[in-house]
């Protein structure tokens, strides 16, 4: 029974000295990672502040493009708003079967038959996002290799962007289904 309660007290003992699951794996390298970050910004900072004293106006300029630049990055949608957006505009033409707008229609069918091949590719820019249309797998193509050239696949997904998000918008989309219930003449 002492045995027990001694290597109870040892493993303790050296989880303390250790400093706990939590601190090793997450507080420590958060906490070391902010360190490293001020250090390696320490010089811009300081410049920063000097340069908000020299020139008041140029700082808050430079402030406000970062701020703006900064909430742009958290409101950029995400692919799952993108795809809830579309179906409530599948839906919404739906609804109106007999007097929808024939391109309006014609649009969302296609990004619907395009999301059910599972070709809807999401990329996130920072403070903007990009939906485009995946390359069509071929059957033959089981056993190549996956490799494209960086070059080769920037000039596919720039030549085949269906929409760009910003500020939890997706415009596109938003601009063709405004007058989706109007028939076209």
């Amino acid at each position: 029974m002492a045995s027990a309660a001694a290597s109870t007290a040892a493993a303790a003992t050296t989880q303390a000295a250790r400093g706990g699951f939590f601190r090793r794996r997450i507080a420590t390298p958060i906490k070391e990672g902010t360190q490293a970050l001020i250090r390696d910004y320490r010089d811009v900072f300081v410049n920063m502040a000097k340069d908000a004293r020299d020139r008041p106006f140029l700082a808050a300029l430079k402030l406000a493009a970062a701020g703006t630049l900064a909430y742009a990055c958290v409101e950029t949608p995400d692919e799952h708003s993108f795809e809830s957006r579309l179906m409530d505009s599948a839906s919404d033409i739906i609804e109106c079967a007999g007097v929808h707008n024939e391109k309006s229609n014609n649009y969302v069918q296609r990004l619907m038959a395009l999301r059910g091949e599972g070709r809807l590719g999401y990329l996130y820019l920072g403070p903007c996002a990009i939906m485009y249309e995946k390359r069509k797998k071929e059957g033959t193509e089981v056993f190549a290799a996956d490799y494209m050239p960086w070059r080769l696949e920037i000039k596919w997904i720039w030549d085949h962007i269906i929409e760009w998000g910003y500020f939890q918008q997706w415009p596109q989309l938003e601009a063709m289904m405004v007058d989706y219930d109007i028939v076209d003449e």
